[in-house]
């Protein structure tokens, strides 16, 4: 391989550590951890669930289902979060 053949990781390794510094930081993963927790009860909710869509006469699917339900409870998060003054960028992103 020759110099001018080689790949630049410079950008990546700097990325990389970026993203490590941020996550590491607690009110982000703090944030992280609610985000994927949201996510996870309502994927769980949307199998146990027994929601009966017929008697709208539109075909709704459950999934979409669990995703606004994530949405909804997301936004709740937000708002208890900034009642409480507690970081809540990356959840207002989120939403």
């Amino acid at each position: 391989m020759t110099p001018a053949s080689q790949i630049d990781l410079q950008p990546i390794i700097r990325f990389a550590n970026e993203l490590w510094l941020a996550v590491s930081r607690p009110a982000v993963s703090t944030q992280i951890l609610i985000i994927f927790a949201a996510l996870l009860f309502c994927v769980l909710l949307e199998f146990k669930a027994k929601i009966d869509f017929k008697s709208l006469k539109i075909p709704i699917k459950r999934r979409a289902v669990a995703t606004l339900m994530a949405l909804v409870l997301l936004l709740m998060v937000y708002g208890l979060m900034e009642i409480l003054n507690r970081p809540n960028g990356l959840i207002q992103q989120i939403c």
